[in-house]
């Protein structure tokens, strides 16, 4: 219910207030008896529209670079990292917001107060990869490679009169290394990729 607040013109006036449906009549009667009504029709506002954001946070941090209306953001996370906790806060108090998850994506659904408007927000949620591509060790017949150092890339290895190159075989820093061995006349190129692409080559010679 709206209530109507009115000031009378004198102290000896009356107002009487009556109600239908949303009509509000007030009915002034003076001193000397002379009587005036005042109709005052309600109209209700309309529902609002604004399916907007007004923040997004993740882990109680406000996301980077939020604006209402930007609506799609990638956001990487520390290698295994779990995901934040995401909270948001609508424009509108009377819009609502559904969290939705699919993949590597959080998707929040506004709903406006009308019931009809909409926006959807996307996150992705970026792992941060490993740019790790130094080998742990370099092995020549099982034996450790003399002097090796995961930051020379260079090599020489002196193969005795009559003798064989030798196997090559490595350890790796992490498992999800790639590592490729291959021959050019008489040097050993061991092409080693980490998981984010970063690219050493190793050469013996």
């Amino acid at each position: 219910n709206v209530t109507v607040n009115y000031h009378r013109g004198d102290y000896y006036q009356t107002v009487e207030e009556t109600r239908e449906g949303n009509v509000v009549t007030l009915n002034v009667t003076a001193e000397d008896g002379t009587t005036a009504a005042y109709k005052l029709t309600l109209i209700a506002p309309l529902p609002s529209s604004d399916a907007s954001l007004r923040e997004i946070k993740l882990g109680g941090t406000m996301l980077p670079g939020f604006s209402s209306s930007t609506t799609a953001y990638q956001v990487t996370l520390e290698k295994d990292a779990a995901w934040p906790d995401i909270s948001v806060m609508p424009n509108d108090a009377d819009a609502y917001a559904q969290l939705i998850i699919s993949g590597d994506t959080a998707t929040i659904h506004v709903t406006a107060e009308d019931g009809v408007s909409t926006m959807d927000y996307q996150i992705i949620f970026l792992q941060q990869r490993s740019s790790e591509a130094h080998l742990e060790m370099i092995y020549l017949n099982e034996e450790a490679l003399p002097l090796f150092n995961p930051d020379q890339l260079l090599y020489q290895v002196d193969i005795p009169v009559g003798g064989t190159r030798p196997e090559i075989s490595w350890a790796k820093k992490e498992p999800i290394q790639q590592v490729v061995l291959t021959e050019e006349g008489l040097t050993s190129i061991i092409t080693v990729m980490a998981e984010d692409s970063t690219t050493l080559v190793y050469q013996i010679q």
